[in-house]
């Protein structure tokens, strides 16, 4: 996501008494030509937000937003006709120009690693390869050439989001990335980035790999072309990665729906993966897609509201969604505010589950994996498949 340079980063303090408005606590520009912002995430630790931009990463104070260090990540030597390492050489055929040369590093998602205190931050150059910046003097410790996220910077048919999480065989956690499909570059590379994956810290490759599962989801050869997931934010909570998306209702409509996806952080082989819909209604007005969210506490009103007062569990889901028009998934006005306890949405996966195992339904979604229809059983060990749930609706 990218901000304009005007208006670039306002961090505010909204208080609700009676009478008081809201007032500006800092802003940061970025004044380098062609800068512009692409992502942020905060520091665990508190006192510190980092921001990524083209050619630059800042680390900046929470308290007023003034840059305490940054980073230059570009630009960079590459090619889209080499291969994702700088040293591997570069094989091209016909008219394709086969040296790198400089290219801007365009970041396309940020995470924390709190047990290494490493900031992990990835770019559009060789394939959506990342770096590990250390905290504590942010400076680049490491360069991992693998394609990990997108390399499409175009925002309209690119998007990546990513955190780390508690994960399998690791007391460190794993990265979790999601992100649309490229359409930019060798397909041999492309491959190589997944709709979603978790990895392993150490070197960004999949957190688990046998000889018939990894930990990576992919779509179907003949869909990677043409049809698209965009990533609009992950979260981490009990015991699951959730990921919310915008993308087309089905193969044949052209309307865009939000889905909400998860899948088990002790996973393995991915068969815990499932989705359902998100829907936000208000005043009558259907707002199809979630463009940002935040996972928090309630207050006592809403807490009452969504019967979660004084549940330990309580926490519920912000989801800020807009329209879109006919065919595209670009955000138009107005916007709108939906709220969703997380013990309900947790009941909505466990129910849509549930009613495959009572054999109602088909697998899927077609996309993912090929239909077929739920058979009943009454155990429920094994490989669960990709559930299809458009059964909630």
């Amino acid at each position: 996501m990218e901000w304009n340079l005007v208006v670039v980063l306002l961090l505010t303090c909204l208080t609700f008494r009676h009478g008081e408005s809201a007032h500006v606590l800092g802003t940061f520009r970025n004044t380098v030509i062609g800068g512009q912002l692409r992502q942020m995430v905060r520091d665990p630790r508190g006192g510190h937000i980092f921001v990524g931009a083209i050619n630059r990463i800042y680390d900046l104070t929470m308290t007023d937003l003034k840059p305490s260090h940054s980073v230059i990540t570009g630009p960079v030597k590459d090619n889209i006709n080499c291969q994702p390492h700088p040293s591997d050489p570069c094989r091209c055929s016909g008219q394709d120009s086969c040296d790198r040369y400089n290219m801007d590093s365009v970041n396309q998602a940020l995470a924390v690693d709190k047990t290494s205190q490493t900031l992990i931050a990835c770019n559009n150059l060789f394939y959506g390869s990342c770096m590990k910046i250390r905290i504590s003097d942010f400076r680049i410790v490491e360069n991992v050439y693998r394609p990990v996220v997108s390399n499409d910077v175009n925002d309209t048919t690119g998007s990546v989001v990513m955190m780390v999480a508690p994960g399998i065989n690791s007391t460190h956690g794993n990265l979790y990335v999601g992100a649309t499909r490229s359409q930019v570059g060798s397909v041999v590379y492309l491959d190589q980035v997944p709709m979603i994956a978790s990895r392993k810290l150490v070197n960004f490759d999949l957190a688990s790999k046998n000889r018939t599962t990894e930990t990576q989801i992919q779509l179907l050869p003949h869909y990677k072309e043409a049809y698209f997931i965009y990533f609009r934010q992950i979260f981490s909570y009990n015991g699951f990665t959730y990921f919310l998306t915008v993308q087309e209702e089905s193969l044949d409509s052209r309307d865009h729906v939000t889905r909400l996806r998860r899948i088990c952080q002790h996973d393995t082989r991915m068969y815990s993966y499932a989705e359902i819909p998100l829907q936000c209604n208000v005043n009558g007005e259907n707002y199809n897609a979630v463009q940002s969210a935040y996972l928090g506490k309630p207050g006592n009103t809403l807490a009452e509201a969504l019967d979660v007062r004084g549940n330990p569990n309580g926490d519920v889901l912000f989801v800020v969604f807009s329209k879109t028009g006919y065919r595209t998934h670009n955000p138009r006005a107005p916007s709108a505010l939906c709220v969703y306890s997380m013990q309900t949405l947790e009941l909505r996966f466990l129910q849509a589950i549930q009613e495959c195992f009572n054999g109602r339904g088909m697998t899927g979604p077609e996309v993912l994996a090929f239909p077929i229809r739920c058979e009943h059983t009454v155990s429920q060990a094994g490989p669960l498949v990709l559930i299809h749930f458009w059964l909630l609706q």
